[in-house]
């Protein structure tokens, strides 16, 4: 799921103005997305002149009640699409449930079917002044079900809940430096995961149809597991 999570990020944060947010704040507000937004996007794989039809990503936001708390209910699938699904198949699905006073996660769940292999992971959030507690549990076709609770005294995020944090992240290109680095974890399987996005340059993206943005390229780097 870790290459999956490189493109959700890739394609949601690349284009930025106005000031930067400190990354490891716990609490944030929502300034960059709605209820009612779906969104859908296709990645290619170039090999030499050929471009590849590879994957398929969509993504919706709604509108729910979760323990007394109102929360953004987002969906997102991950699908390989046209030649690449003849040689790898992945059909994967992640559930957030985030708190629309502050965007921080109250549940979490993740499907996961590539090629063989089958997976699911789930968690619940709990929170103090000073803590942040983390019920999970997850399971594959490869080993038995696990299980545990983790108490943090920082922020804890599952890969979704993360992305969506990550789109209220304001860069001013004035004050970003190439190679320039920023750091923020995310939860799984009952351990905080590394995440560093290294700055590399200013770009223009051209659609399909014409239309042309003004991005910030950022890659990413993410623990293996």
């Amino acid at each position: 799921m870790k290459k999956i999570l490189f493109v959700y990020i890739f394609v949601y944060i690349s284009c930025y103005q106005a000031m930067a947010t400190e990354l490891r704040q716990c609490t944030m507000a929502n300034t960059a997305f709605k209820t009612g937004e779906k969104i859908e996007y296709s990645a290619y794989f170039r090999w030499g002149i050929l471009q590849l039809s590879s994957f398929s990503i969509r993504s919706e936001v709604k509108a729910e009640r979760y323990q007394d708390q109102n929360v953004y209910a987002i969906t997102a699938t991950g699908v390989t699409a046209g030649n690449m699904d003849r040689f790898f198949t992945i059909r994967d699905t992640m559930y957030a449930k985030i708190r629309t006073n502050d965007l921080r996660p109250v549940y979490f769940k993740e499907l996961t079917r590539e090629q063989k292999h089958r997976g699911t992971r789930e968690h619940w959030y709990s929170y103090t002044d000073s803590t942040s507690t983390v019920k999970w549990q997850s399971a594959d076709s490869k080993s038995k079900q696990k299980s545990g609770v983790t108490a943090f005294a920082d922020c804890a995020y599952d890969a979704l809940s993360l992305l969506y944090r990550m789109r209220n992240l304001d860069f001013i290109y004035q004050e970003l430096r190439p190679n320039q680095v920023f750091g923020i974890d995310y939860f799984s399987d009952g351990k905080s995961s590394p995440l560093q996005m290294r700055f590399d340059k200013k770009e223009i993206i051209k659609l399909k149809n014409g239309d042309a943005y003004e991005c910030l390229k950022f890659e990413l780097e993410v623990a293996e597991g």
